[in-house]
C-alpha cells in the first residue's frame, strides 16, 4: 500500500515538473485555490456547510470509477486493495473536514469522514445488475449509463432546488443548475475502451461531433428540471439563469473533449489543470475548448477513418 501511494506522489511531481512548475510551488498553488474556493462557497451560498459536504462526496465518489477499481483489484490482493480505497478516500476527504472544522462545523466534519470511508465500498465495478429507468436509453451509453449511477444524487439536486424556490433562495437554485452539468460531466471516463471507439465508422470530427451533440441535448434536459421552475419564479432573472446553462453546457463541450486529448489513456496533470481552471473561471472555455479539440481530433485519427 505504501508503494502504491508513493507511486501516485511520484507521478504527481513528474507532471508538475513537466509544467515547469516546481512541486512545491504547485502544492501552494493548489492548497490556495481550495482555501479560496471553499472560503467563496462558505461566503456566497446559504446551507453551505451541507452544500460543501456534497462537493466534498461528489469529488470523493469519482475514485469509485469502474477503469480504476478494476485495475486495482488485479494488481493488490483483496484486503490491500480495501486498505488502499479506504485510504485514499480518507486522504481526499481530509481538507474538506479540517475547513468544515476551521468552520466550527464539527458534526459535518467529522461526517464527512464517515461517509468517504463508507465510500470506499462503493464502487462502479463489480455491482449488481439492477438497473434504473433511464430517458436515454435511445442515446449513447454515457447518459444511459450515468444517470443509472447518479440517479440518487439528481435526486438530491432536484430537492434543494425546490427548497431553493420555496425559501426563495436564487443562489441556491443556481448552484443546483450549475450542479446538474457538473454531475452530467462525470459521465465521461478519463479512460474509454478502445473498441467503443473504433466501432463508429466516423472521421474523428464527426465523431466528436455526435459526442458533443449527445452530451448537450441530454444535460440541457436534466436542466430543465431545475431552470424551469427557478424561472418561473424569478421571472426577472432569466438572464442569469440563461447564463448559467451556457456555461454548464460549454463545460459539457470540454468534458466530452478532454476525455480524448489523451485518449485511450488518461489525461495528463497538465490537461487536467486547463480542464479544471476552465471549469472554475468560465471565460478560459474560449481558449481550452479549441485546443482539445484539435488534440482530441489528432488523437482519434489513430483509431476512426
Amino acid at each position: 500500500m505504501n508503494y502504491y501511494f508513493k507511486l501516485q506522489h511520484w507521478r504527481l511531481k513528474r507532471e508538475l515538473t513537466g509544467l515547469g512548475m516546481n512541486p512545491w510551488v504547485g502544492y501552494g498553488f493548489f492548497l490556495i485555490s481550495f482555501i479560496g474556493i471553499s472560503e467563496l462557497i462558505f461566503k456566497k451560498l446559504s446551507y453551505s456547510s451541507y452544500l460543501y459536504l456534497f462537493v466534498a462526496l461528489l469529488m470523493i465518489s469519482s475514485l469509485g470509477g469502474e477503469v480504476r477499481n478494476q485495475f486495482l483489484k488485479s494488481v493488490f490482493p483483496p484486503a490491500g486493495y480495501r486498505k488502499i480505497r479506504l485510504a485514499e478516500n480518507i486522504l481526499c476527504a481530509l481538507p474538506f473536514s479540517i475547513f468544515l472544522g476551521f468552520k466550527q462545523n464539527y458534526a459535518i466534519s467529522v461526517l464527512t469522514l464517515i461517509l468517504s470511508g463508507v465510500l470506499s465500498f462503493y464502487n462502479k465495478a463489480g455491482r449488481p445488475g439492477f438497473r434504473i429507468p433511464s430517458p436515454f436509453s435511445k442515446n449513447p451509453y454515457e447518459f444511459t449509463i450515468g444517470f443509472r449511477r447518479t440517479y440518487l444524487l439528481f435526486l438530491a439536486i432536484f430537492t434543494v432546488a425546490l427548497i431553493s424556490v420555496y425559501y426563495h433562495n436564487f443562489n441556491l437554485g443556481i448552484f443546483c443548475l450549475l450542479s446538474v452539468f457538473l454531475v452530467c460531466l462525470t459521465f465521461y471516463p478519463d479512460m474509454e475502451l478502445i473498441y467503443y471507439v473504433w466501432i463508429h465508422a466516423q472521421s474523428p470530427k464527426m465523431f466528436l461531433r455526435n459526442k458533443i451533440k449527445t452530451a448537450l441535448l441530454d444535460s440541457f434536459f436534466l436542466s430543465l428540471i431545475v431552470s424551469v421552475p427557478l424561472t418561473f419564479f424569478n421571472p426577472s432573472r432569466l438572464g442569469i439563469i440563461l447564463l448559467a446553462i451556457v456555461i454548464g453546457l460549454l463545460n459539457m463541450v470540454s468534458g466530452v473533449l478532454a476525455a480524448y486529448v489523451n485518449f485511450p489513456i488518461q489525461k495528463t496533470v497538465s490537461q487536467s489543470f486547463q480542464f479544471i481552471c476552465a471549469l472554475l473561471f468560465p471565460p478560459l472555455l474560449i481558449g481550452v475548448i479549441p485546443n482539445f479539440y484539435f488534440q482530441a481530433v489528432s488523437r482519434l485519427k489513430v483509431y476512426l477513418k
